[in-house]
């Protein structure tokens, strides 16, 4: 039972589960970042949640039940993980990348982290490189998307020489013929 919805930053959001009192977090693809919280009387989690919302990187649960205001602090991986998103937003590729990679040396298993590598290399030209990454998260459209760019590249540098290569042999041909005609024209007169 989803009963509150939270955006932290433009790129991130966290929704609210009354019924396991849990908190799901996602980016602006859809994917869940993570998940936390849940019935009970421990610390971190709540009796009848029913609402949330961010001051900053921290996120606020009310309790209905418990008439408290719970302030959850982010882990360094969930920091890692909003600043990633936070570098890419502000265009700053090459943080953002490393950011990436230090999620990935929490949890390799962790697709947005490669997806977001991929992306950054995606932004700096380098195709070939975001491939391999999208690959790893098995993200198809933007390997695509890649794949795309990457091959329109590559006819686009080698199809402008190997014009020139093809223009001058065939020139070469067409001059051989017309002098073979020429000398036989030549010969018939």
């Amino acid at each position: 039972r989803i009963v509150s919805v939270a955006e932290d930053i433009e790129a991130i959001y966290s929704i609210l589960d009354r019924a396991r009192g849990r908190i799901f977090t996602y980016d602006f693809s859809r994917n869940l970042l993570h998940v936390y919280g849940g019935i009970g009387q421990e610390d971190g989690k709540f009796r009848s949640p029913n609402s949330i919302f961010y001051i900053d990187d921290k996120i606020l649960v009310s309790d209905y039940l418990k008439n408290t205001v719970t302030v959850l602090k982010p882990t360094e991986y969930g920091t890692l993980i909003r600043n990633g998103y936070i570098s890419y937003i502000e265009g700053d590729y090459d943080e953002n990348e490393k950011i990436w990679r230090q999620v990935l040396e929490y949890n390799t298993n962790f697709d947005v982290a490669y997806v977001g590598i991929g992306k950054s290399y995606l932004r700096k030209l380098d195709y070939r490189e975001a491939m391999n990454y999208f690959k790893l998260a098995d993200e198809r459209e933007l390997y695509s998307k890649a794949f795309i760019l990457w091959r329109n590249d590559l006819i686009r540098n080698y199809f402008a020489h190997g014009f020139w290569i093809i223009f001058s042999v065939l020139a070469v041909f067409i001059l051989q013929k017309l002098l073979k005609w020429y000398s036989s024209w030549i010969k018939d007169k």
